[in-house]
């Protein structure tokens, strides 16, 4: 089933709206005719950054997105051809070091460090601890499941290769497209690595994502992975929201 929030965002069984993104870039690739009047995926981006969920507080923190989110809604924007937006990610991206823009966990303020330090975690609020004092105002109101979490190190995800070269692109900027070269490489070598064993464990949203941006060869390969059919659906039938991998598996099959 494909839940959808209140302001018609795809959200998950409890309308919880951190992988809305994710959802949002599926539907955008897969059912484009459908999709796009429901949602204009631009709503997720704001001077650069990108959302999780565009109204959603915690989801709507621009320095909490993952790359695993920040990839579906890159190939969600491309979809579109929203080619100024991708411009401003671009930009951000390779300002950040080529970073993702989780430097804070759930809660705002919460940020990540460099070095161990501890952490109070639960289902709703990450909360960053300083020598075991919480330095962030307990409004959050912490379960009685919540628990210390060390750390040694923690930081935003990097931007791999792989992952330049399908932002590079998305971005149309023929300029930079020989920088896409080692990114491809890095993508077919992961490959020839990922088709040694069953990928029916692994979450391949991304991946379907990143190589639709780069073109139907790389969509192709996706089908060449041993249990490719099986890892969409052992993924998204765990969230009751099967359709998402029917999407995906007709889209491909089609190619």
């Amino acid at each position: 089933m494909i839940y959808l929030d209140s302001e018609g965002y795809p959200v998950n069984v409890t309308k919880d709206g951190m992988d809305s993104s994710v959802r949002e870039g599926i539907l955008q690739i897969t059912q484009p005719e459908i999709w796009k009047k429901v949602k204009d995926p631009d709503n997720y981006e704001r001077n650069g950054f990108l959302m999780r969920h565009p109204l959603q507080d915690t989801a709507s923190n621009e320095r909490n997105n993952t790359r695993d989110n920040m990839l579906p809604m890159i190939a969600a924007l491309f979809a579109r051809d929203e080619v100024a937006a991708l411009r401003r990610v671009f930009w951000r991206v390779v300002k950040r070091g080529c970073f993702s823009q989780s430097f804070e966990r759930d809660v705002r303020g919460s940020g990540k460090k460099l070095y161990p330090h501890k952490f109070y975690k639960d289902s709703w609020s990450t909360i960053t601890l300083k020598h075991d004092t919480i330095t962030v105002p307990l409004w959050k109101h912490l379960s009685p499941h919540s628990k210390i979490v060390k750390r040694w190190i923690d930081w935003a995800d990097p931007f791999m290769p792989g992952h330049m070269a399908m932002l590079i692109r998305a971005t149309q900027y023929k300029w930079l497209y020989p920088l896409m070269l080692p990114g491809l490489l890095w993508l077919w070598v992961s490959f020839l690595f990922m088709k040694q064993n069953s990928q029916k464990d692994t979450e391949l949203n991304q991946l379907f994502c990143q190589c639709y941006v780069l073109g139907p060869y790389w969509l192709r390969k996706i089908k060449t992975l041993p249990d490719w059919e099986l890892s969409f659906r052992n993924y998204w039938g765990k969230r009751k929201e099967s359709e998402y991998a029917d999407y995906i598996i007709e889209y491909l099959k089609k190619l």
